[in-house]
């Protein structure tokens, strides 16, 4: 396995620097809050909510590089298994965005590290109360449409504790509803996009350091 550092973290650089050409004060007013907040001139709050959904993006496409990177080394050096596809085959995203990236760090330290840093705790705290008072949801029937409500709680109550993977469990499925679901744009899904990428921002910054350290003694 080869991966060039240089061009990975060029690759990342560019990303988050595209993520924070879409920073300004509306993307941190949000930051904690536990109330969707709509703006009153609509023409304003449309911008802004573009500028939140770029934003996000942007930053998951770094976060993106990252954890298939990641799952990339983990693969090569043993320590998860290959895709049953073959060598040739990505590693399982879900499996390695929420899951196998954790582990690269190390659950405990991240989970340190979030409660650690002000803005990143009261992000997940944010999320936390949004999904558990039912604001918004993530996972549905999708035979009925029927949010599956349960399914939520019981990831929110582990991300309550600031446990990583059901913190980015909750992220991905957002995701997966963002880019593959039916595309409704809402002012009131701000908070939920800016909450998400300072935890994205966060998450991609620390392992991204990791990462590069590890592919240099690789």
């Amino acid at each position: 396995m080869h991966i060039d550092v240089v061009q990975l973290d060029s690759f990342c650089t560019r990303w988050l620097r595209k993520a924070k050409s879409h920073d300004g004060p509306y993307s941190r007013e949000h930051i904690g809050s536990r109330i969707p907040k709509y703006s009153a001139n609509t023409r304003s709050g449309t911008l802004n909510l573009a500028h939140s959904f770029d934003r996000f993006t942007s930053l998951y496409v770094a976060f993106s590089r990252v954890y298939t990177e990641v799952g990339k080394l983990l693969i090569a050096k043993g320590q998860v298994r290959p895709p049953r596809l073959g060598r040739y085959a990505p590693p399982p995203d879900r499996k390695t965005a929420t899951s196998y990236v954790v582990d690269f760090y190390g659950l405990r330290t991240l989970q340190t590290e979030i409660q650690a840093d002000e803005p990143c705790r009261t992000a997940v705290d944010a999320l936390v109360d949004l999904i558990g008072n039912g604001h918004f949801y993530r996972h549905e029937d999708y035979e009925t449409g029927a949010p599956d409500l349960s399914r939520d709680q019981r990831i929110a109550r582990r991300a309550a504790q600031y446990d990583p993977k059901a913190i980015l469990e909750l992220i991905y499925q957002a995701r997966c509803n963002l880019f593959h679901g039916t595309k409704v744009f809402e002012e009131r899904q701000r908070i939920l996009l800016d909450n998400m990428s300072t935890i994205v921002e966060f998450a991609t910054r620390r392992i991204l350091i990791r990462l590069k350290a590890e592919l240099r003694e690789v």
